[in-house]
């Protein structure tokens, strides 16, 4: 369950979150042009003569999507949404979504329009089922909304792990999670790409080990109890 303590702020009101320092920006883009231009993502953005603002602008929509994750997890906070339709009455956080190209949030309900013209999408708009699916897939869920698990997870691996099946095992086992956790605050969020190949890997052994069981929705913590039962 979202928190209610999560309140909504419509990205017009210009504030936004630094990607790589965690830090709001009134001006971003001036930001990461001083503070972070030996970022390759920024580097490549000054580069550009034409399209540096949608470079950008995608270096910001990802800026703001780790910290609305952040918020989700931690049920408390500010989220940045880039429009907020609601006018008589105060929108909800559970009733926004990601949207899989450019990481901006926008109403449920309204994310198919704006994916049709999503200046940052690659491939043709989705349908209407399967794009909802992908941008769930992109939330912090609610068995890993608890203090067990870092914060620093969902920044650093959580929102830049490859969108698929075996993601949405991982982001799902508390013991994954907690596991992902523990290697991340061992070898450093520079590292955040191993983290998430070792998460992978659990969230592959369990989807053979639920295959073998016929228990779809068993957890690596059952299968641990299992054999500890057998052996002990």
């Amino acid at each position: 369950m979202i928190s209610s303590k999560i309140t909504i702020k419509d990205s017009a009101s210009k504030t936004h979150v630094c990607m790589f320092c965690g830090e709001k920006q009134l001006k971003l883009s001036r930001h990461l042009k001083r503070k972070h231009k030996d970022e390759a993502t920024v580097a490549e953005a000054m580069a550009l003569k034409d399209g540096s603002s949608k470079a950008f602008e995608r270096i910001r929509l990802r800026g703001d999507y780790h910290h609305n994750c952040n918020v989700l997890a931690l049920g408390e906070g500010e989220m940045i949404v880039v429009r907020n339709p609601a006018t008589k009455h105060l929108s909800k956080a559970s009733s926004f979504l990601p949207c899989p190209d450019c990481l901006g949030f926008f109403k449920g309900d309204e994310l198919w329009r704006h994916n049709k013209r999503c200046p940052h999408k690659t491939s043709e708009p989705k349908k209407w089922k399967k794009l909802q699916l992908e941008a769930k897939l992109l939330l912090p869920t609610a068995s890993i909304t608890t203090a067990e698990v870092d914060e620093e997870l969902f920044a650093s691996v959580l929102s830049a792990m490859k969108n698929d099946n075996i993601s949405s095992v991982a982001r799902h086992d508390q013991v994954i999670l907690q596991f992902g956790a523990a290697i991340l605050e061992k070898v450093g969020k520079k590292n955040a790409n191993y983290v998430s190949q070792r998460m992978r890997q659990l969230a592959r052994l369990l989807v053979i080990l639920r295959a073998r069981s016929h228990e779809e929705e068993a957890t690596l913590e059952s299968f641990i109890d299992l054999n500890v039962g057998r052996f002990g």
